[in-house]
């Protein structure tokens, strides 16, 4: 009898198409398949391989998903054993803890006795942070062997008791069921939750089983790892032809995929279906590129389907791509480069995104907008933090140093100034629908902020708005891991201490909503819309709570369907004058009108209170 075998390896997604997919953005899965000796082998695996504490004791499960298509390929053979091969600390491995190996069509069942079958295996658990690699191998011989089934998914994994202190293997943080290992807690018999994973070490697991049968090819077996328009999650052409359209498909089969059918449409209208080639050999997965006809103008979707590969009828899903496009007659406005970074005083990696937001400051001064978002961690904690932006870190930070680029999910690489560079130049051809205009004044005891946005489009979606202060020169200690120069040179903070007195530029130290109010329901073109916010300057005792001469004013406008930033403006505060409203802010010509600081319409103002008093194309601060 022939033997395959399904194996579970880390990977990363190969990119052969524009400069725009090739930027450092979180890696896609890529499975690998290679001819073994003893029979067909594929990989299974996303990201990098990362170490973990448990927390709590507990039943440490891992296990690698086989989907139903692979299933249906190999109906009849056996799962005859099941191995693993683990990077272990070296010498800190030092505890074995006896451990089973199963086989199951639901690795999420409440009790092992569930299992399909179990073996016993001696299992070790690394207990510290140093990784000196070394691997430990095992193969066990399954007792009762499995019977693949056709259209029935099944998962082999590995499963073993842990105590709170423990560093068990695991990959990273995928949701169950994402072909790749995973990691689940059980306690007392019942399933307790998905394990988060805590850091990326880059180290090694591979799992895989070997089964027995004549199957042994697994043939036109592909899946779609993303699809993008440019690399954005919200481009914004000037002209529909700019428009790319990129997907990313990964071959674990045994043959070539040489075409593709896919269908696509704009919004509700009528889908086009097109054949194009491809050239995707076994195991590679590679962003291609596929002809769509001129995008209507606006703000609309692009639905996309991958109906056949090979010719070969395919269930892989549909994806909705939002983009803007100006045409011919909207003007296209300049497209703010917004980095907010996520750090903190305590983390010793941080000096990291410090170099990288100082080098993106002083070298693209002109788009360049950053924001350092600081939190604490655990017992250590941030004397920078600010309440209102942890929704936002809860949102988007996956850990410390990192950071996001305009909101955009598909662009939240480490923040090393290399990266950044290479984003930003990507960036580069990115326009804007809309201007932003940003004013500031002092009224009474609080700072009032006030924007005003103009739209080139009509536009019936929804956009919000935020407003952050981010403040220069503030003091304090950072932790600095590069001290001595054992992880290599960082700017110069290879030679600082590991502790270091530092004055943080770029610090936010307000925002009066982490993912803005609203602006408007929909716009028309050029258009005004005013928004509001206000911010307390002058505390107990007077005390003056930030200098203003070392502060920074920036507006930030969201699509609210994607979250995305499509523009922003920034003002130092040291230029404004701020005895009052220098300029009126144009708005549509109207009776007299009241609006609060949040921008919002009151109807029945209430004496004492500040609002700013609309007619016609005159605003002004009163309190009524």
């Amino acid at each position: 009898m022939a033997a395959a075998s399904l194996t579970g390896s880390a990977q990363q997604i190969a990119v052969d198409k524009t400069d725009a997919l090739s930027a450092p953005v979180k890696p896609a899965a890529a499975m690998a398949p290679s001819r073994a000796a003893d029979g067909y082998t594929i990989r299974f695996c996303d990201g990098i391989n990362t170490w973990t504490r448990v927390g709590v004791a507990g039943t440490y499960v891992q296990y690698i998903t086989i989907p139903a298509e692979i299933a249906t390929q190999l109906a009849g053979n056996k799962v005859a054993s099941v191995s693993f091969s683990i990077c272990l600390g070296g010498s800190d491995a030092t505890k074995t803890v006896p451990g089973t190996i199963f086989v199951t069509e639901d690795p999420q069942a409440n009790n092992i006795s569930e299992l399909v079958f179990q073996a016993q295996a001696d299992v070790k658990i690394r207990d510290s942070y140093l990784v000196d690699p070394g691997y430990q191998t095992a193969v066990f011989t399954t007792g009762e062997e499995y019977v693949i089934k056709e259209n029935t998914p099944f998962s082999f994994g590995l499963m073993f008791e842990t105590a709170a202190s423990d560093y068990p293997i695991g990959t990273d943080g995928q949701a169950p069921n994402q072909f790749c290992g995973n990691v689940d807690v059980y306690q007392g018999g019942a399933y307790a939750g998905y394990v988060s994973m805590a850091s990326d070490i880059g180290s090694n697991l591979m799992m895989y089983a070997v089964t027995k049968g004549e199957k042994t090819e697994l043939l036109d077996i592909a899946s779609v790892l993303g699809a993008t328009l440019d690399g954005f999650t919200l481009p914004v052409y000037k002209n529909a032809s700019d428009a790319g359209l990129f997907v990313a498909l990964n071959n674990f089969g045994s043959n070539t995929l040489s075409s593709i059918n896919y269908s696509y449409s704009v919004n509700d209208g009528q889908p086009t279906t097109v054949d194009a080639q491809v050239a995707i050999g076994p195991g590679e997965a590679k962003w291609v590129q596929l002809p769509v006809d001129n995008l209507p103008e606006g703000h609309n979707n692009l639905n996309i389907s991958i109906n056949k590969l090979n010719g070969k009828e395919m269930a892989l899903g549909q994806g909705q791509l939002p983009y803007i496009c100006l045409g011919e007659e909207a003007e296209a406005y300049d497209r703010a480069f917004v980095v907010e970074e996520f750090t903190g005083t305590w983390c010793g990696w941080c000096p990291r995104g410090i170099v990288g937001m100082e080098y993106m400051q002083e070298t693209y001064p002109e788009k360049f907008i950053g924001i350092a978002v600081h939190a604490s961690s655990g017992s250590s904690s941030d004397k920078f933090q600010v309440t209102n932006y942890m929704p936002f870190l809860q949102e988007y930070a996956d850990g410390f140093p990192g950071c996001i680029i305009n909101r955009d999910p598909q662009y939240a690489p480490d923040p090393n100034k290399e990266y950044l560079d290479q984003i930003y130049g990507i960036w580069l051809d990115q326009v804007s629908p809309a201007k932003i205009v940003v004013d500031a004044e002092l009224g009474g005891k609080d700072l009032v902020l006030h924007a005003g946005v103009e739209f080139s489009i009509n536009d019936n979606h929804a956009y919000n708005l935020a407003f952050v202060l981010t403040e220069d020169g503030l003091t304090g200690y950072q932790t600095n891991y590069y001290a001595g120069g054992s992880e290599g040179k960082m700017g110069g903070w290879e030679n600082k201490a590991s502790k270091v007195s530092w004055t943080y530029t770029h610090t936010a130290i307000r925002i009066d909503e982490a993912f803005g109010v609203q602006l408007t329901e929909s716009v028309e073109a050029n258009n005004s819309y005013m928004g509001f916010a206000a911010f307390p300057y002058i505390g107990a005792m007077n005390k003056k709570l930030f200098n203003l001469n070392n502060t920074h004013a920036i507006a930030l406008l969201f699509d609210a369907e994607t979250g995305v930033i499509v523009n922003a403006a920034k003002i130092d505060l040291a230029d404004v004058e701020l005895d009052g409203i220098d300029d009126a802010i144009a708005i549509p010509e109207v009776p007299v009108e009241y609006y609060n600081i949040q921008g919002q319409k009151v109807a029945n103002p209430r004496s004492g209170q500040l609002y700013i008093r609309v007619q016609g194309d005159e605003a002004t601060k009163v309190v009524y």
